[in-house]
């Protein structure tokens, strides 16, 4: 099953680039629907979890189950460099600038890169289980794990500034506000927290659930779409 795990927009919004489980990174082009599979390095093993696009369009870069990163050139559709390091899954890659990459991966760690050399600049430690999602604002990177914490660190040093947590559950993405003040966090204890960034006091945003704690275990005559339908609610 070609199952879709990752979207990029190219900064011009010409192109948008998708990765799948199945290895592949394909850019299509938005007006015509024609679309580029990129050639995977033949050392790759694993699908790509995550993808995005340098800031002035130039480079893409893919992070892989294989625990690998691939840098793209996004006009020719060429692998540049495959850089190593991580020792599990990448779910997570951005681009700081077009010269730094960070990546977010199952080891654990968050490393940053140099784009132009592939050289790891620095590791940053400190999560006690998987990380899920990345973003930064600034100076300052946030990551989310299953820990169930969401860490900032300092970019420049690696220094961890603060530990949020909170959420019941593992955290699967954390993201940054456009003016940097606050962080969205989601987490399959089914919340959204929005943390002050000034304060981190955070909000937690939730879909009623009318039917907290209703056992239906041993209720018979349900469909499994009913039962489904009654578990998002708060059935167990």
């Amino acid at each position: 099953e070609e199952r879709i795990w990752s979207l990029a927009f190219s900064p011009d919004n010409k192109k948008l680039s998708s990765s799948s489980v199945t290895q592949k990174v394909t850019i299509w082009d938005l007006k015509t629907g024609e679309y580029q599979i990129l050639q995977q390095n033949e050392t790759n093993t694993g699908g790509t979890k995550s993808i995005a696009y340098s800031p002035d369009g130039q480079l893409l870069v893919s992070g892989s189950e294989d625990s690998t990163i691939c840098i793209w050139d996004s006009n020719i559709y060429q692998s540049l460099q495959v850089l190593t390091g991580h020792t599990n899954r990448v779910n997570s890659v951005k681009f700081i600038n077009n010269q730094k990459i960070i990546s977010g991966s199952e080891d654990q760690t968050i490393r940053l890169w140099d784009v132009k050399t592939g050289e790891c600049l620095l590791v940053f430690q400190g999560h006690t289980d998987r990380v899920t999602s990345i973003d930064f604002h600034d100076q300052i990177l946030v990551s989310a794990s299953t820990d169930g914490t969401i860490r900032l660190w300092d970019i420049e040093t690696g220094e961890c500034k603060q530990t949020l947590s909170g959420q019941q559950k593992r955290i699967d993405c954390v993201v940054f506000s456009p003016d940097g003040q606050t962080i969205g966090s989601c987490s399959r204890d089914g919340t959204i927290r929005l943390w002050e960034m000034e304060t981190y006091h955070h909000q937690i945003m939730r879909v009623s659930r009318p039917y907290e704690g209703m056992n239906i275990t041993d209720v018979k005559g349900l469909t499994e779409q009913q039962i489904d339908t009654l578990r998002i609610l708060g059935a167990i």
